[in-house]
C-alpha cells in the first residue's frame, strides 16, 4: 500500500522467542482433561473484558462511520485507527501494550472519540504504526494466554475461511502446521492438537488469533482455499519471509494429507 510505513520486526514477525515473551502469548498451562469441567473452566475467557473485543466492537464501529477513531487509555497512551487504510498508529511502548492487553479492561479505563485525523506516515516514528489485523491479532494472544473464548466446543470442527496474510502477522510455534492442518481438512481443537504432537495451548491460542479477524469456521465443511493471500498484499513490499512461507506450504499439506 503506497505510503504505509515499514512495520518493525517488533511488531511484526518473531521467529525465535525467547521462553519468556512465548508464555506472554501462549501461558504455560498443561494440557487438559477434557472430562474435567474444573480444567475445561480454566481455559476459558470472555475476548469482550479484555482490549481484543473492545478493538473489535470500535472496528466495528468505525468502519461503519467511515472516520478514524482515537482510543485513549491515560492522558498519554493512546491509539488512533484510521478505516480506509486500515492501520493503527500505537503511542505507547510494546511492553505496555502487551499489559494494556492481558489484563481485562476495567471500569474507566479506556475510553474512545471518532476524530477527523488523516492518516499521515510522517506523523510519528515508523514503530508506532501496525496494520489492524496485525493488531487485532497481538491482542488476541496478549488477551487468550493460550486460551478460548469461553463458549468455543473444544470438539466441533474448526476450518479457515481463508488464510490470514502471516506475512505480517507474529508467528509463534506451529503456526503454520495447524494454519496448514485445517486448510487441508477441519479437525477439533482437541485433534488438532493429539494429531501435530503439540501443546493444546499453541492450538488454543492460534484459533483465538484467527477467530478475532473472524477466520474460523465451525462448519462441517471448508471453502475451497486459495493459498495465494499467504503472499503480501498487491502493492505491498514483500517480506523476504514470505518465500520461506510459501515453499513450506507443500510440505505441510503433504505431512498431514
Amino acid at each position: 500500500m503506497a505510503g504505509v510505513p515499514p512495520t518493525s520486526a517488533g511488531y511484526q514477525i518473531a521467529r525465535h522467542l525467547a521462553e519468556k515473551d512465548l508464555q506472554a502469548f501462549l501461558g504455560s498451562t498443561p494440557d487438559i482433561d477434557t472430562n474435567s469441567a474444573q480444567q475445561q473452566a480454566n481455559i476459558r475467557y470472555d475476548p469482550d473484558s479484555f482490549l481484543q473485543g473492545k478493538l473489535r466492537q470500535i472496528t466495528a464501529m468505525m468502519k461503519q462511520k467511515g472516520q478514524a477513531v482515537r482510543l485513549q487509555f491515560s492522558n498519554e497512551e493512546f491509539i488512533i485507527l484510521y478505516p480506509d487504510e486500515e492501520m493503527a498508529q500505537i503511542n505507547m511502548s510494546e511492553s505496555r501494550l502487551g499489559a494494556l492487553s492481558a489484563a481485562p479492561i476495567s471500569p474507566g479505563g479506556l475510553s474512545f472519540t471518532f476524530c477527523d485525523d488523516l492518516f499521515s506516515p510522517d506523523d510519528g516514528a515508523a514503530d508506532s504504526f501496525m496494520r489492524l489485523d496485525a493488531l487485532m491479532w497481538k491482542t488476541a494472544l496478549w488477551a487468550s494466554q493460550g486460551r478460548i473464548p469461553y463458549d468455543t466446543d473444544l470438539h466441533r470442527s474448526v476450518a479457515l475461511d481463508r488464510w490470514p496474510n502471516l506475512t505480517r502477522l507474529l508467528l509463534l510455534p506451529n503456526t503454520l502446521e495447524i494454519a496448514a492442518l485445517w486448510a487441508e481438512q477441519p479437525h477439533s481443537l482437541i485433534e488438532t492438537a493429539a494429531k501435530l504432537k503439540i501443546p493444546q495451548r499453541y492450538v488454543f491460542g492460534f484459533y483465538s488469533a484467527v477467530f478475532a479477524l473472524g477466520l474460523a469456521n465451525t462448519g462441517e465443511t471448508m471453502k475451497t482455499l486459495d493459498y495465494i493471500p499467504i503472499a503480501a498484499d498487491a502493492g505491498e513490499k514483500q517480506p523476504a519471509s514470505a518465500s520461506w512461507l510459501s515453499n513450506w506450504i507443500p510440505f505441510f499439506r503433504s505431512k498431514n494429507g
